[in-house]
């Protein structure tokens, strides 16, 4: 039996060392403007700008290998295939051309560079008529992603690949206020979740958490998320809230989690745009100051308590996909939104504080909700980037 922490090496790839460097620029700019306009009696109000974002990624990789003599010990010692690992690399009298020595694995193919260029334009109307607010907006954006990969793993071989889309997201919000304290609310918008560099890139790089290699997929595309909520909600104080909520999610082309069988029983983890999937279900959020037992100044401040109560997820996958068994509903990534206040942001996830057991695949985390000038809730998204 061999010792804690060594191994039995037979062949001269079994130790390697990787060095990954990655370098990221971006630039953003943004300008708003509000006007205000009377009606009658009432008060449009109306919001417009534009927002734009350059990107620019250099990833490079180099992997080396440990080797040593084909025939005989030469420096090392006769039990160096079985020495504890750290040991026979840290001593310096070991290494030589007759004993162990680097070899640099070239695969240029690992390689990428990427440039991201985003403009985006909007406009939103919020109007106040009694009991009743109307919140309704629109955005439009582009957005050009160039991916720059290497052909060929020995020497530079540059290829672009080109990504274009040109959308139109819109927003609505309808709040209708019961009394001071209580309103209903129901609201509908429309989400993008663009693939990233790595995700489109076809570089292969191991992850430690799955213990396996991961490979983009240049064929990606974008996910689109129709969002619909409807909304109880209660403000017992200005510090305190109580909100339950119905919503319906649905996607078109969800990036998916996949794997392949390579070597035997190693696995190759990639992404696939599924069909479709769709996520509904309850969601109970809790705001409580905790000054009634005597802690005024101890209270929640940032982010709510989130429960969520039901969640049923359904993927509906094309025969290319191979989604693993035990997949979450948190693969289903939605990693960015559009909202009408000049930026494209990522959506954080928030810890759940408490949870509801059941039979079905229930989310495990909520994103941050997103305030709005007079719409505290647009919208929120019930799934989390998985990677």
């Amino acid at each position: 039996a061999l010792n804690r922490g060594s191994m039995m090496l037979t062949a001269g790839n079994e130790i390697s060392r990787e060095f990954t460097r990655l370098d990221e620029h971006i630039l953003s700019c943004n300008v708003n403007d509000t006007e205000k306009f009377s009606l009658g009696r009432h008060t449009l109000t109306l919001e417009t700008g534009a927002y734009c974002e350059h990107r620019r990624r250099t990833y490079t990789t180099r992997n080396f290998i440990y080797n040593w003599p084909l025939t005989g010990n030469g420096l090392l010692p006769a039990d160096f295939r079985t020495m504890d690992v750290a040991t026979l690399l840290s001593s310096s009298q070991y290494f030589g051309v007759d004993g162990l020595h680097l070899i640099e694995q070239q695969q240029m193919r690992n390689n990428y560079g990427g440039r991201n260029w985003q403009g985006a334009a909007f406009a939103v109307a919020t109007l106040p008529i009694d009991r009743w607010t109307l919140y309704a907006g629109l955005r439009y954006e582009y957005n050009r992603m160039t991916l720059i990969t290497n052909t060929r793993d020995y020497e530079p071989s540059p290829m672009e690949r080109r990504y274009n889309t040109s959308n139109l997201f819109p927003t609505v919000n309808v709040t209708w206020r019961l009394d001071a304290r209580q309103q209903f609310r129901i609201s509908y918008g429309r989400t993008a979740n663009r693939p990233e560099f790595r995700e489109v890139s076809p570089t292969v790089f191991y992850d430690f958490s799955l213990a396996s290699s991961v490979q983009g997929n240049v064929d990606l595309k974008t996910c689109y998320i129709d969002n619909l909520d409807f909304r109880y909600e209660v403000y017992p104080s200005s510090d305190e809230q109580i909100t339950l909520a119905a919503f319906y999610k649905h996607f078109d082309s969800p990036i998916e989690w996949t794997y392949t069988v390579a070597g035997g029983t190693s696995l190759v983890y990639s992404y696939e745009n599924a069909r479709k999937a769709d996520s509904y279900g309850l969601e109970l959020d809790i705001r409580k100051s905790l000054d009634f037992i005597g802690l005024p100044h101890f209270s929640p401040s940032t982010e709510p308590i989130s429960v969520v109560v039901y969640s049923l997820p359904r993927v509906h996958a094309s025969k290319t996909v191979r989604c693993r068994a035990s997949r979450p509903i948190s693969s289903i990534r939605e990693s960015s939104t559009s909202i009408p206040n000049g930026s494209s942001r990522q959506l954080s996830s928030t810890t759940v504080s408490a949870s509801v057991s059941s039979v079905w695949d229930a989310v495990r985390a909520v994103p941050e909700t997103m305030t709005m000038p007079a719409c505290p809730t647009v919208m929120k998204c019930r799934a989390m980037s998985s990677i």
